[in-house]
């Protein structure tokens, strides 16, 4: 065992293995401020990692919420176009018609109609 002299004479034992030479110190350990400077606690690291979890965790659902919302409008859009032609009996919907709803995008199927002022050309022949 070394022992330790200290100024006023006195000694006392110490065990080596329990103290670090100042060459390992500098080596092997980084000072408290290198360390508050370039390193996370492992609890600050948790919390950043779960506040991330939840950010992400809350944009996948407005991406879910947006896209029901969305397929909601397709369908009703689909619908609305379906009982249309329905309505009108049309196979397909007249060009003119659907350029009117193409620029006017607010207006109904039915406003869309009545704003083109759409008439079927009659194809029978009254002269046979």
């Amino acid at each position: 065992m070394a022992k330790i002299v200290y100024d006023d004479g006195s000694e006392r034992d110490f065990n080596e293995e329990d103290f670090i030479s100042r060459d390992e110190l500098s080596e092997n350990y980084i000072s408290k401020e290198d360390l508050e400077e370039n390193y996370v606690s492992k609890e600050m690291y948790d919390k950043k990692k779960k506040q991330a979890k939840e950010a992400f965790k809350q944009k996948d659902l407005a991406d879910r919420a947006r896209e029901d919302v969305d397929r909601a409008d397709l369908e009703k859009s689909i619908e609305e176009k379906f009982s249309f032609k329905s309505k009108h009996g049309f196979d397909e919907i007249p060009e003119e018609i659907i350029s009117v709803r193409n620029a006017h995008p607010d207006l109904t199927w039915e406003q869309a109609y009545r704003v083109a002022d759409y008439h079927e050309v009659n194809t029978s022949n009254p002269n046979p």
